[in-house]
């Protein structure tokens, strides 16, 4: 019964945002371009990760904290381009973690990887963009996150402790040309999937090593893995994955979750549960009750990130 309502909940989530999508026209350069939104012109959507996996950890979900806005530019029902922009809002980890996104069943040969153009803190990225490594599309959209800042005097991590909110939230901003004939209908336009992964190089907890880390992955509860990712990890630990649903616990508590980008994640090393009372009445009544639990946090427990 447990895992109906997780898995409710993550359709509701998905439902929530999906309403807000928006159809806008804009001039790129070109009259004829459309632009396509998600979650909005003028909205972010929030991913928060617990990076523990596959062993539930503190279940803090303020390891990576990334608010997120994709955007597909389309001419003649043709895909141009990608756009992916956001910010790191919190790092509360201990491991070294990256963020990506997967499009699904997307493939990088149609990319003009000449012309990818990031920026991350309004500063130009020229290499390492696209996952050489897989045949699907996978943009390396942060990485080494540890590595991107210097916490302030008294803090350990970025933006996860009282008092820790002095350094602004990172921007980033990813522009991704198709060179090929990508029709909009059959192009990867919902099934983007955002994620994280061990940084290569750096130790990643009992599960892996310095040089397979990056084979450690962890997305969305209804999101698959890409092909990079070491399946035999799978039911270790406090993992109870099962075709479709993945990266969860026994109760199906997932590692990552999708949210309003007001959010405000927990502080440091307290629970979900403990920061956000009513989730589990919305669990117990497989999401009849509490429908908002999201935005009733219990504020001595949970962080304020603007």
């Amino acid at each position: 019964e447990i895992q109906s309502q997780w898995y409710w909940w993550s359709k509701f989530i998905w439902w929530y945002f999906r309403g807000e999508v928006e159809d806008y026209q804009v001039n790129i350069l070109d009259p004829g371009i459309n632009s396509i939104y998600y979650p909005s012109q003028n909205e972010f959507t929030l991913i928060a990760f617990e990076d523990k996996w596959p062993d539930k950890g503190d279940y803090d979900f303020n390891d990576v904290v990334v608010k997120l806005r994709t955007r597909i530019d389309t001419k003649e029902n043709k895909v141009v381009r990608y756009i992916l922009q956001g910010k790191l809002a919190s790092s509360g980890a201990g491991f070294n973690n990256s963020f990506g996104m997967r499009f699904e069943g997307g493939n990088k040969n149609l990319i003009n990887t000449s012309l990818i153009y990031k920026t991350i803190d309004n500063q130009v990225v020229s290499e390492g963009t696209v996952e050489n490594d897989s045949s699907e599309l996978i943009i390396n959209v942060l990485e080494n996150i540890r590595n991107m800042y210097t916490p302030p005097s008294g803090c350990i991590f970025f933006r996860t402790e009282p008092g820790c909110q002095s350094e602004s939230q990172i921007p980033f901003y990813v522009e991704i040309p198709i060179s090929g004939d990508l029709p909009y209908a059959s192009s990867p336009t919902e099934a983007f999937d955002p994620f994280i992964y061990g940084s290569p190089g750096y130790y990643h907890g009992p599960y892996t090593t310095k040089l397979n880390a990056r084979t450690l992955e962890i997305h969305l509860q209804t999101k698959n893995y890409s092909s990079l990712f070491d399946s035999t990890l799978l039911l270790m630990g406090d993992d109870h994955s099962q075709l479709g649903n993945y990266f969860v616990t026994d109760n199906n508590f997932p590692f990552a979750l999708e949210l309003p980008q007001n959010w405000r994640f927990p502080a440091e090393r307290v629970d979900l549960l403990e920061s956000y009372p009513e989730l589990e009445l919305f669990i117990q009544s497989n999401g009849q009750h509490n429908t908002n639990w999201f935005s009733n946090p219990n504020l001595s427990k949970v962080i304020d990130d603007e």
